[in-house]
């Protein structure tokens, strides 16, 4: 049988975003922002979040999620890490995203684009869509492709 959930009205639904606390430490050591793409490395028995990028150097394979808020070294922190997670990412360029277009990780590390990559060493791992100029959906479990 399927499972169902009642009907909610547009107006008044609440997405939920899903996260995940992980005690980390941060390189580099003046910590991260907020709203950056992350990889989770385990260094000796230490987990270290990174800026992640799409170029091998950057870890686009351990692509974690998104910074919920700044990270300062050592601390407790939340990562957005589930399917259907609405956020606002940090654009490459800082230019706006286009409602309804697939987004990628950029070759800048910690930031995302609408430009699909070409680089024949990175990868093309599309994160989820854009639902306005500053907003995107993760749907992570959709596309990827190395070599562009």
């Amino acid at each position: 049988m399927p499972i169902a959930r009642p009907p909610v009205s547009p107006a008044t639904e609440t997405l939920n975003v899903a996260r995940i606390r992980y005690t980390i430490v941060v390189a580099p050591p003046s910590g991260l922002g907020a709203n950056l793409a992350v990889a989770v490395q385990e260094i000796g028995s230490t987990l270290t979040a990174v800026l992640c990028g799409a170029l091998p150097a950057d870890l686009p394979e351990r692509f974690a999620g998104f910074t919920a808020t700044p990270i300062a070294p050592g601390a407790s922190v939340q990562l957005v890490v589930g399917r259907g997670s609405l956020f606002t990412p940090s654009v490459e360029g800082g230019v706006p995203l286009v409602s309804g277009l697939e987004v990628f990780l950029a070759l800048t590390p910690g930031e995302v684009t609408q430009t699909p990559i070409t680089d024949p060493t990175a990868l093309n791992l599309r994160l989820g869509y854009a639902v306005s100029a500053t907003e995107m959906i993760l749907t992570t479990d959709a596309y990827y492709q190395w070599g562009g």
